[in-house]
């Protein structure tokens, strides 16, 4: 069995992101979404497909950070078009080898807490600072 199947438009990338990403799938059940966030799906030809994000290693050591992947809801497929592909200027033995769908950064994040109204500044945010 092979983890990549290739049609005219797309590539098929499904078994790949479910074996290393299988619980970071697009909820089927979300508030409607502005028509211009779909996209075709390259498999099936519906368009309820969605673009995620996604880390691609082609062939030993080449990563594209943020690669284009479409996620349809219509047959619940992973694919990357045939199209993104080109603009990548892939050689022919660069195939896709590993995905990497974790996009979190180590870089420091700041978050603004303001109390409301119901506020007993018990929460562990105003009783930390009042600790240090």
């Amino acid at each position: 069995m092979t983890d990549i199947v290739s049609t005219p438009t797309a590539l098929d990338i499904t078994a790949m992101w479910c074996r290393h990403h299988a619980h970071l799938v697009p909820n089927a059940v979300h508030l409607p979404l502005p028509a211009s966030q779909h996209v075709s799906c390259g498999l099936c030809g519906s368009k309820q497909a969605l673009q995620v994000r996604g880390h691609l290693r082609f062939g030993a050591d080449r990563w594209v950070n943020d690669g284009l992947v479409t996620h349809c809801g219509a047959c619940g497929r992973f694919s990357l078009p045939e199209t993104y592909l080109q603009t990548l200027n892939l050689l022919p033995h660069e195939t896709l080898t590993a995905l990497d769908a974790r996009l979190w950064s180590s870089a420091p994040t700041f978050l603004n807490i303001e109390p409301t109204t119901r506020c007993n500044f018990n929460c562990w945010y105003c009783v930390g600072r009042r600790c240090r």
